[in-house]
């Protein structure tokens, strides 16, 4: 059904789509062709071009095949008339001298006759050309385009007549005399009419020329609107065709249609039929399993504790393992623990030390400092008095100097020698004093700088081994963690423990009420006789029949079996209400009626598990 509908959507869309397409195609397509563009008239800016002599290119302003087509007035002839009309009012006016050069008229009258006969046969030629060139107009034309063609070549063909009846007006010509007139006025206006008969020539020629040309262009545009004729016949056929083919596949489609709904009214049919089996079906077997409930639950409950007992056996082995991996784990941890708490104390006392070693240094340096200081105020002062010195030593070599020039001039006097020369032993042993203080004095400084550069760099290290205290820290948070962890991983031990305590009990237990109950099987085949009746023939049932569990409602044939339901279903798990959302409230009868007396609360806290008590759901 639905690949069906599905079907039907797309070809209608398909449908749908082409009848856009080809109305689109019709009305936005379907473009004619434009018209030729109309002939000049005699007031227009063109005819004054042509007038005034200057001669008129056929491709200049040129128009276009798709400019539009405007027949030609008829002020053309009209103004032909008007300037004819005026050149014979002018030569009456002329025709009053009768006189005056008779011969020369005559050749005059004779010349405009020639040229007028002249003009006369060339319209006619041109009327000809025109009139082969509508037929030819009338043999290309197409039965679609029969309006605006016509209707060109009628203006034309009137045109040229209108311009050919007003000539013989000329023709018509009374024969003046100009024996009055003076020769150079006759001559002047003889000229004037020539130039106006080839003006007029040049005129006709180039009206020829334009038609010639509107003839072409009219041609071409009705091979164009033959061509786009064709075109969109072509178009509308394959239109045709493809509406055609959706018509025949909506047919398809809507037989399919009917085909499939023909299927899914049957299949519905057999829907329901299978569904009324099913109702049956169902009742039979809820008949059978209230006839064969009572046989069955001890056999549900012997086969839900073996499995129990099964899964409690895997729990165990689990949890064993786990018990031992946990307890590796935890010696692990524990050496993990002591390693990291010698390291700890370690690293505690080392900073310790430091920190005492750190400030005995700073008093050092402190000291040290101070003393550098000292040092090199003394240097300063021993520089100072080096200078003296050496200016004082300068000051006695000039003046032994001068003694010594005086001595030589006073070698009679020896006394005075002999003081001047302890003067100088004197002088000298002073400035070799000077010498060694100095010398003493750099010494000591450049042990000094020797010395702070020492404590310097201890300091350095010092302050190195300072930021080892926030690895310190960093281990402290560490064993911080650790401690935690292994906090956590007893008390998890410890859970695990009580809960294989607990599985241990429930083992015990599962395997007591095991036994109880393939005793119970035993005595229950050995003395109960099970018989079936039929639907209709039951007999009335007795007052232990009539036990039934107050929250599922369920039957039972004895106190026993009741007991051992309740037992087993909300006694034994005490979740059970939190599972299923079912409150455990028991009536004061069946409590009293109740021979066993209720487990511990030790025993009642059993791990619930589904798949024991799948016998017992509804």
């Amino acid at each position: 059904m639905i690949g069906h509908r599905k079907i039907l959507r797309a070809t209608s869309s398909n449908t749908l789509m082409a009848t856009n397409t080809a109305s689109t195609f019709t009305l936005d397509n379907f473009r004619m062709p434009s018209e030729p563009h109309p002939l000049p008239s005699l007031g227009s800016d063109e005819e004054s071009f042509v007038i005034l002599g200057k001669s008129m290119s056929p491709d200049e302003d040129a128009p276009s095949s798709e400019e539009l087509f405007q027949p030609p007035s008829v002020t053309v002839v009209e103004e032909a008339k008007k300037l004819i009309n005026k050149e014979i009012s002018l030569l009456e006016q002329m025709s009053l001298d009768k006189k005056m050069m008779g011969v020369s008229l005559k050749d005059v009258e004779q010349s405009s006759s020639g040229n007028i006969v002249q003009s006369q046969d060339k319209c006619e030629v041109s009327v000809k050309e025109q009139s082969n060139s509508d037929a030819a107009v009338t043999s290309y034309r197409s039965d679609d385009s029969l309006g605006t063609p016509k209707m060109q070549q009628s203006a034309i063909f009137n045109l040229t007549n209108s311009v050919i009846n007003g000539l013989p007006e000329i023709q018509n010509l009374p024969k003046w005399s100009f024996e009055d007139l003076p020769s150079e006025e006759v001559q002047r206006k003889i000229s004037q009419i020539i130039d106006e008969n080839v003006h007029l020539k040049d005129a006709l020629l180039q009206n020829n020329m334009s038609m010639k040309s509107q003839y072409e262009r009219i041609v071409a545009w009705q091979e164009d609107v033959q061509k786009v004729h064709q075109a969109h016949r072509q178009k509308l056929a394959e239109a045709k065709d493809f509406i055609e083919k959706m018509k025949a596949d909506n047919l398809m489609v809507k037989h399919q249609l009917e085909k499939s709904n023909e299927l899914s009214e049957t299949q519905k049919n057999e829907i329901a039929d299978l569904k009324l089996k099913i109702e049956e079906s169902k009742r039979l077997t809820n008949a059978k399993i209230a006839q064969s409930s009572d046989n069955n639950i001890k056999e549900f409950e012997l086969d839900a504790a073996n499995k129990k007992i099964k899964e409690l056996e895997n729990i165990l082995k689990t949890s064993m393992v786990e018990n031992k991996i946990l307890n590796e784990e935890k010696s692990k941890l524990e050496l993990d623990a002591s390693a990291g708490k010698c390291e700890i104390e370690k690293l505690v006392n080392d900073n310790i030390l430091l920190k005492n070693e750190n400030s005995k240094l700073t008093d050092t340096i402190e000291k040290n400092n101070i003393d550098r200081e000292l040092i090199q105020q003394k240097c300063v002062q021993l520089e100072l008095e080096l200078e003296k010195a050496k200016n004082t030593a300068v000051e006695r070599e000039e003046y032994h100097a001068r003694v010594y020039n005086d001595l030589q001039y006073r070698a009679s006097s020896p006394p005075e020698l002999q003081h001047l020369r302890a003067q100088l032993a004197s002088t000298q042993g002073m400035l070799t004093q000077v010498e060694q203080s100095r010398a003493a004095a750099y010494s000591q400084v450049a042990m000094m700088t020797d010395q702070i550069r020492g404590l310097t760099d201890h300091v350095e290290s010092l302050q190195a081994q300072t930021h080892h205290k926030d690895e310190i820290y960093a281990l402290l948070t560490q064993l911080e963690v650790y401690k935690a962890d292994f906090e956590v991983e007893k008390q998890a031990k410890e859970t695990i423990k009580e809960e294989k305590d607990k599985l241990a009990e429930d083992l015990q237990n599962l395997q007591r009420r095991n036994q109880q109950l393939q005793e119970e099987l035993e005595v229950a085949r050995d003395n109960v006789d099970y018989v079936v009746y039929p639907h209709g023939n039951r007999p009335r049932d007795s007052p232990n029949q009539n036990l039934k569990c107050p929250k599922c409602s369920f039957g039972f044939t004895s106190v026993r079996a009741l007991e051992n339901h309740v037992y087993r279903r909300y006694l034994k798990y005490p979740d059970y209400h939190v599972k299923y959302k079912q409150p455990i409230v028991l009536p004061l009868s069946l409590e009293r009626s109740l021979k066993t007396p209720l487990l511990p609360d030790r025993a009642l806290t059993g791990v619930y598990n589904p798949s024991s008590d799948i016998a017992y759901k509804r």
